[in-house]
């Protein structure tokens, strides 16, 4: 089932919120891009017309452009760089290890990993 029907459309980082916006495929190919964060107006915008992993991988690599923003990371010369190895690493922890990342939320924050169960219990059902 593909997940991108019904993307988030808000994003929390830091003490920032974030609007989540479609970016059109003929915009993606002209910038030849899967998605791009607008630091200064807060929007991170993605190419929902690709393969749900993509999607999913450009979700996170756009959001961790936010965090790097919030931490005083951005426009460092390996930023974008640390960005794509870090969303691909991420991505491929979370697929091959669901119970260890059930855990890992559940002792970050309780109360955290029950919103996700049932945002997640939603989203599939769906």
């Amino acid at each position: 089932m593909s997940t991108r029907k019904r993307p988030p459309t808000k994003l929390a980082i830091g003490a920032y919120g974030f609007t989540v916006s479609r970016m059109s495929e003929e915009a993606a190919r002209k910038a030849g891009v899967f998605g791009e964060t607008d630091l200064h107006n807060q929007d991170v915008a993605i190419n929902f017309g690709n393969t749900d992993q993509t999607v999913a991988n450009t979700f996170l690599h756009e959001a961790l452009h936010g965090v790097h923003w919030v931490s005083g990371l951005e426009d460092k010369p390996l930023e974008e760089e640390f960005t794509r190895q870090g969303a691909n690493g991420i991505c491929e922890l979370f697929r091959r290890n669901p119970k260890a990342m059930a855990w890992w939320l559940a002792t970050l924050d309780p109360k955290a990993a029950r919103e996700f169960a049932t945002a997640l219990s939603a989203h599939l059902a769906a």
